[in-house]
């Protein structure tokens, strides 16, 4: 994440959020995930960052036009979910190669 700083141009707040983010993400695909492993929507997000709405979303829109991470919705706005570039970060021992592969087809940075 430290590097992220300068490659991605982004904030110390948004480092901060990124750091915060880290404790929920499942190995193997980096998806923002609850305690259970179930996929965080946004409201799930706050629970668990304890942050409002707001914060949350500006956060992940700016990080999301600094390609620090996908969001993406299933069928409406409360089925957002979140994935982080695993340029950044991703738990675990490895990760699925069509993780890389998803974030190097919409141009996403290496670090």
């Amino acid at each position: 994440i430290n590097n992220a700083k300068a490659t991605y141009g982004i904030s110390k707040t948004e480092v901060a959020f990124l750091r915060e983010l880290s404790d929920y993400i499942a190995p193997m695909n980096n998806l923002v995930v609850d305690e259970m492993g179930i996929p965080a929507n946004i409201s799930t997000i706050c629970k668990l960052l304890d942050m409002n709405r707001s914060t949350v979303y500006r956060n992940i829109e700016s990080l999301e036009k600094c390609k620090c991470l996908i969001k993406f919705t299933i069928e409406n706005k409360n089925d957002t979910f979140v994935e982080i570039n695993p340029y950044l970060f991703f738990k675990g021992n490895k990760i699925h190669k069509f993780i890389y592969d998803m974030f190097d087809a919409i141009g996403y940075k290496r670090l």
